[in-house]
């Protein structure tokens, strides 16, 4: 399917508002492969980002009616996703476990370490873990800020539209957010 068919997500709002389920599919089509991004640097699991993501379009249905046609669709999804992976991190951590994506954790180091020799897959490893600590360390507006700009390599003006802040409160929360995850990432494990 081409995501570029139905028009734009305004006229495509217009339509599911209308009853029309196949605009639903264009949107889904047109943000999730983004939304997924956003989630699962965010939250660093495979299937907890697809559940972030089905909750985000879910909830675009359920409020299709009390959403302006003229607003940008795919910065209030990124918001909804967002605010949703914040919840779930937030309900990991209360529980206090950590779970591991075996099969994606595996697909990555297959990925990154072709050729090369078990030696540089520990390093690699390392420095994953390195940077979840680094991320463990942000509070929740440093880790959004940090995840859209690097995880999904959006425009500091995007980010603030998208997180409803002024542009100079990204970047210092982007600059507070690197330097925290410097220090933490520069601790022994």
């Amino acid at each position: 399917m081409d995501v570029r068919e139905g028009g734009g997500d305004a006229e495509l709002l217009t339509r599911l508002k209308a009853g029309e389920d196949e605009a639903l599919s264009l949107l889904m089509a047109r943000h999730e492969q983004r939304l997924y991004r956003i989630a699962c640097g965010y939250l660093r699991n495979s299937e907890d980002a697809l559940e972030v993501v089905q909750d985000a379009f879910v909830r675009l249905h359920q409020q299709r009616d009390r959403i302006d046609a003229r607003a940008e669709v795919g910065a209030w999804l990124t918001r909804v996703a967002i605010n949703a992976a914040i919840d779930r991190y937030r309900q990991k951590k209360r529980r206090a476990t950590r779970e591991v994506d075996l099969e994606d954790d595996h697909l990555h180091q297959v990925r990154d370490v072709s050729g090369a020799s078990p030696a540089d897959g520990l390093g690699l490893r390392d420095a994953r873990k390195a940077i979840e600590r680094g991320l463990q360390a942000l509070n929740e507006r440093q880790r959004a800020v940090v995840t859209l700009r690097h995880f999904s390599d959006l425009p500091l003006d995007e980010i603030a539209s998208t997180l409803g802040v002024r542009l100079g409160t990204v970047k210092s929360s982007l600059n507070r957010a690197l330097s925290r995850m410097k220090s933490a990432m520069e601790e022994p494990a």
